[in-house]
Order: structure tokens, then C-alpha cells, then sequence
């Protein structure tokens, strides 16, 4: 009887530990990404990136930030998506580098703001098709190069 229950509490560690470790590795895929069922927002890391590559085509509107001539990846951008009437339709207090929004087709004014910098450009959805916006903020970004040692 000892050997059953022994047994048994070391099946259902066994799984609980298998169940843990997978619960683990889908919350490291999600780390750094926002979803709701309007936006996806994040992507530094490959798997973050390889998480919006595979969910790519159920948003039709992709929007990626930057800094300065190299590209420096941004975060923490504001933004505001309005449509013609200038009804808000998505608002983000932060966001990036990526974002990936479901927006049904149509006109639409779309404002970012970075360090109180504001960039508005405006964009057309058609159905079926997908968008891409890049904005890019000049200057050279604040790198605290504390984080660049090893």
C-alpha cells in the first residue's frame, strides 16, 4: 500500500512539475509582449519576434518605432489612433518596439509621441491587405552604458 501512494504522489509531482515547466515556457514566450484583443505590442527578443511573425496576419496594421539613423528599437511610446471623424479608435500609453492592431478598413490619423517628441502620419486600410508604418525619431538614443557590460 506504501509503494502505491508513493507512486502515485510521485506521478502527480511528476506532472505537476511537466505541467509547471510548460506553464514557464509560455509565460517566457510572453514576457515583454502586451495582447488584448485589439493590439499585440513588445518584440525585442527572437521570440518575441518569432511570436509576431506568427501572428501576423490577423492584424492588419503593423507599426514599428526607432531612434536615429541605426534604428535603435523604441519603447514606451504613446500611442493614439483616430479615425477620419476623429473618433479614437486604439490608445496606447505604451507601446513598441512593435505594434500590431486590429482596426477594421478604413482612413485613419495615427499620432505617436516618444520623450514628448509627437509624429502623426495618417494611413489606409484596405480589406484583406496589410500595412506597415514605420516612424522614426531622429537623434541618437540615451544608451546607460552600465547595461552594456558584461
Amino acid at each position: 500500500m506504501f509503494q502505491i501512494k508513493s507512486l502515485m504522489i510521485a506521478m502527480v509531482l511528476s506532472v505537476l512539475g511537466f505541467t509547471i515547466n510548460l506553464a514557464h515556457a509560455n509565460e517566457d514566450v510572453m514576457e515583454g509582449i502586451k495582447a488584448t484583443d485589439s493590439y499585440i505590442s513588445g518584440g525585442i527578443g527572437s521570440e518575441e519576434v518569432d511570436y509576431f511573425h506568427n501572428h501576423a496576419k490577423a492584424y492588419p496594421l503593423h507599426i514599428l518605432y526607432s531612434q536615429g539613423k541605426i534604428g535603435f528599437s523604441l519603447t514606451e511610446v504613446a500611442l493614439r489612433i483616430a479615425d477620419t471623424h476623429g473618433k479614437v479608435v486604439l490608445e496606447v500609453e505604451q507601446s513598441g518596439p512593435r505594434l500590431y492592431a486590429k482596426i477594421p478598413p478604413g482612413k485613419y490619423k495615427i499620432t505617436a509621441t516618444f520623450n514628448g517628441k509627437k509624429q502623426s502620419t495618417f494611413v489606409e486600410l484596405l480589406p484583406n491587405k496589410t500595412e506597415r508604418v514605420f516612424l522614426n525619431w531622429k537623434g541618437d538614443p540615451q544608451v546607460d552604458e552600465s547595461e552594456l557590460k558584461d
